[in-house]
């Protein structure tokens, strides 16, 4: 593939099409339709489905109190996740817009994936991050049933929730100034498509590729597996004393 760009938005001569390689596994046609009934059915039923239940799940624990520590991590968490799924809704919407006028749509579609994904990576994280701390907040009540309380009181689980919120949004703020949205020219079909590449900021400045490199390897490979590591361990100190208090109960 040959594509001539600069910095600056402007058009592209585009050469090869790599979706049209005959080695590809899966070809252009099964590629569009998996994303069709992505964007039209599938997508569309959870939102409905998830939005609605963690409305549910937000009046429940409302109702039974949020100065009770795990009532308010799974109020927090409920919540965050009816944000996320409203506004993955954003992709989805312009798709349509996409399928509606391809020309207008196809703009829209890169321009919000580019510049939006950001936010969408912060709320995915924050809701990932509240489950980390409900696994732990699960575990310390399950292993210090007399003590828990005096861990940690439920305005510091509050500030300590907002920092999560806030910190990262603050982690992805850079995404949307990484990369641009261009048009390039396919000369095969007469048509000009929207592509993603990375700023000429970024591509000129080292400390910013550094940033970026570290920046990817923290949120993407570091974060993820330190995720992972939290809630196995808190999980299985959870089961396992669980299952001795179930012995201990039963021999006695």
């Amino acid at each position: 593939m040959s594509i001539n760009s600069t910095a600056t938005p402007g058009e592209a001569v585009i050469e090869v099409l790599p979706w049209n390689n005959p080695s590809n596994i899966l070809s252009i046609q099964d590629y569009q339709g998996t994303v069709y009934y992505y964007n039209v059915v599938m997508k569309p039923v959870v939102v409905v489905a998830g939005v609605a239940t963690n409305i549910v799940n937000c009046l429940v624990f409302r109702r039974q109190g949020l100065k009770d520590r795990m009532n308010l991590c799974l109020f927090v968490l409920a919540l965050i996740d009816i944000v996320y799924l409203l506004y993955c809704m954003i992709f989805t919407v312009t798709y349509w817009m996409k399928i509606l006028d391809p020309v207008l749509g196809e703009e829209f579609y890169q321009i919000t994936f580019c510049y939006a994904g950001g936010v969408c990576s912060g709320l995915r994280e924050t809701s990932t991050s509240v489950s980390v701390l409900i696994a732990v907040e699960r575990c310390v009540c399950v292993v210090f049933p007399l003590r828990a309380n005096s861990f940690m009181t439920t305005r510091t689980m509050g500030i300590l929730l907002a920092a999560i919120v806030v910190g990262m949004q603050l982690a992805f703020i850079m995404t949307p100034l990484k990369r641009f949205v261009f048009p390039v020219y396919d000369n095969t079909t007469g048509m000009t498509m929207w592509k993603v590449a990375r700023s000429a900021t970024w591509q000129d400045n080292e400390a910013l590729l550094l940033y970026d490199t570290v920046d990817d390897t923290i949120l993407l490979v570091a974060f993820p597996f330190i995720v992972f590591i939290l809630v196995s361990g808190a999980t299985a100190i959870t089961v396992v004393k669980m299952l001795d208090v179930l012995w201990t109960v039963k021999a006695d």
